[in-house]
């Protein structure tokens, strides 16, 4: 027995194993040197289950037991260490031998990747556990160790990236033995998102994957990097304006889109000459000394020169040049240049028509301002706008747009200027302008923009000021006029002469039943009029259009709850300053009680007529029977007296 005992020890001091000898009792009789660097040391005798609580992938005591009990060999995985516990009876004395190691790295290798690496490294098993991260972890993601160390992976992804991740995972499976570069995004712990550039690998062993190891690093500030590079070469791609660079030898080695355009070189042809494929002979050698000595002292050159183009085109050009430093020391030069040969054009037609428009300015009875279009000051004033305002010209030549209107009104006044400039608009009729002693007029004010050197706005302004008074009595007027109209007691209606009711007064909605926003634009014969009547109105609606029609005229309209009411018009036509008639206006005066009073005058007199003719009638009838009886008494008295006389009595 003491010699197979020796020989395990033995074998267990040189072995890279974790190695425990348990005796029947379950007390640590032994452990070998490995597993005493990981600090169980001076356990002999104690009972295992205390000594590797928390650690039973070295030693579990419930299996230790079992295999004591059963005396079968008893394998067991924890942690990623694989654990075989090995029953053991010499001369009736009986011994468990636990054996164990890391299945998925060494010793060595661990401490080395621990202590020397700077990227992130992770190992995961095949369904995405995190089974080990590197210290650096902390460093780039904020994360600890313990944080992640046991969680999915794909919990610490950009949502967009799962996907991405899990077919990673997938493919590694189905082909083992290849290598994966991707980029991914990964949650830091205080919310925002990193991306890692990573290398993956899987782990094998015996052909089998047991898991990956995945190299990572931090590249989320090489990506914003790239991305503005991506932008910037976009913006120098697409911008209008000439942009190219050199070494610092002057060789150019790069020309966007505009330089090809505007000089007529392709980028081919241009790459590898100097930009003395442009020299147009027009610059002196001063010139170029002045350009070289400044760029060379790493400074920024602006100039306008003049250059010629493929087609021997002489353009003028508004350039920078500035050199490109890297590391302190000069590596090219950049220069961007933009085409002004238009503009120069076109100052050189103004300098030559100047002495007309500067007659036609200065002679002006409109006041005229020139103002630079950015900065808003004024660049020229008219002896016009001076008397206009009160200011002499030099005066007014240090104000700008926000020292002539009122405070009030001067947001209003610069978002119309904006427009102007713009195109948008021309015209900004009475504009409240202030003059130098605080009285405010009003100026209608025409604008046209202008582009030379710079963008300027040339304003046109035309004293309205007594106009404006006028058309505020007349505002005024009308409001009172309105307000007559709306107190009036009678109907007032005023048509066009196509029907549609243009006003409609407080006493028509009180007697139609309609509000005024319910019928104004509306066709009043459509609205208001019986389809027995229709014809009737309208022709003396199309008499009165001819200035010919009756000026009174009795009609029924229909309210809005579908009664008839009866109105007597009197009726005129509005005509305009060429005496053209172009509206009517109708007062009406609702009479239909008043035409059912008289209806039933009317009734009562014909009834009484009827009465008394009949009573004249029974009258005559009457007066004829008395008649009758008192000539029958009278002549009854007549043959009494002649029977008396006659001698014959009663």
């Amino acid at each position: 027995m003491r010699n197979i005992v020796k020989l395990i020890l033995s074998l267990g001091e040189v072995s890279k194993d974790y190695m425990v000898l348990v005796d029947k009792n379950l007390r640590v009789a032994w452990v070998n040197k490995q597993l005493q660097k990981k600090g169980f040391k001076k356990v002999k005798g104690k009972l295992c289950k205390d000594v590797f609580k928390g650690k039973e992938e070295y030693c579990d005591y419930i299996q230790v037991k079992k295999a004591l009990e059963t005396k079968q060999i008893i394998n067991y995985n924890k942690k990623n260490v694989e654990t075989s516990i090995i029953p053991v009876t010499v001369d009736n004395v009986s011994f468990a031998l636990v054996v164990s190691k890391n299945i998925l790295y060494g010793e060595d290798f661990f401490e080395t990747i621990i202590n020397n690496t700077l990227d992130v490294i992770t190992i995961i098993d095949t369904k995405g556990k995190i089974l080990f991260e590197t210290p650096s972890l902390e460093r780039v993601t904020g994360y600890k160790v313990k944080d992640m160390v046991g969680k999915n992976v794909l919990f610490f992804l950009h949502p967009g990236d799962v996907l991405k991740a899990r077919t990673l995972i997938l493919d590694a499976l189905r082909k083992p033995r290849q290598t994966k570069q991707f980029k991914m995004r990964v949650r830091h712990k205080k919310g925002h998102y990193l991306w890692l550039e990573a290398v993956g690998k899987p782990l094998l062993e015996q052909g089998k994957i047991k898991g990956f190891i995945i190299n990572s690093r931090d590249i989320t500030n090489e990506k914003k990097v790239r991305d503005e590079l991506i932008k910037l070469k976009i913006g120098v791609e697409k911008s209008p304006v000439i942009i190219f660079s050199t070494d610092k030898e002057g060789v150019i080695n790069h020309v966007n889109p505009a330089f090809e355009k505007i000089y007529g070189y392709s980028k081919k042809y241009a790459i590898g000459k100097t930009p003395r494929i442009l020299k147009s002979g027009k610059h002196d050698k001063e010139f170029y000394k002045r350009l070289w000595k400044t760029i060379l002292a790493k400074k920024t050159f602006s100039t306008e020169f003049i250059n010629r183009t493929k087609s021997s085109k002489l353009i003028n050009i508004k350039a920078t040049i500035s050199p490109i430093i890297e590391e302190s020391k000069i590596s090219g030069f950049l220069a961007i240049q933009q085409d002004i040969t238009a503009e120069k054009e076109y100052l050189s037609e103004l300098q030559e028509s100047e002495y007309k428009f500067k007659s036609f300015f200065e002679t002006a009875i409109d006041g005229i301002l020139v103002a630079d279009a950015q900065s808003k000051k004024f660049i020229y004033a008219n002896p016009s706008i001076c008397k206009m305002l009160g200011y002499s010209k030099k005066e007014l030549l240090k104000l700008s747009v926000y020292d002539i209107h009122p405070k009030e009104n001067l947001k209003e006044v610069l978002s119309n200027f904006e427009k102007q400039v713009k195109r948008e608009i021309k015209l900004t009729p009475a504009t409240p302008v202030k003059r130098k002693d605080g009285e405010i007029i009003y100026c209608d004010i025409n604008s046209n923009p202008i582009t030379l050197s710079n963008k300027y706005l040339v304003g046109f302004f035309r004293d309205v000021t007594e106009e404006k008074k006028a058309k505020d009595l007349l505002e005024k007027e009308k409001e009172f006029s309105d307000k007559l109209l709306d107190t009036a007691p009678g109907f007032i209606l005023v048509l066009d002469l196509k029907g549609r009711i243009k006003l409609f007064n407080r006493a028509a909605e009180n007697i139609s039943g309609y509000k005024k926003a319910e019928v104004i634009g509306r066709n009043w014969f459509d609205l208001f009029i019986t389809k027995y009547e229709k014809r009737s109105v309208l022709n003396v609606f199309n008499k009165l259009k001819s200035n010919a029609g009756d000026s009174v005229f009795e009609n029924y309209i229909i309210t809005k709850k579908g009664q008839k009411r009866l109105i007597s018009w009197r009726n005129s036509v509005i005509k305009d300053e060429s005496n053209k008639i172009y509206a009517i206006i109708a007062v009406g005066i609702d009479i239909t009680k008043q035409k059912k009073a008289e209806l039933e005058k009317e009734r009562l007199t014909t009834e009484l007529q009827q009465r008394v003719s009949e009573l004249e009638r029974f009258q005559t009838l009457t007066v004829g029977r008395e008649l009758r009886m008192v000539e029958l008494k009278n002549k009854v008295k007549e043959l009494e007296m002649l029977l008396q006389k006659k001698g014959v009595k009663k």
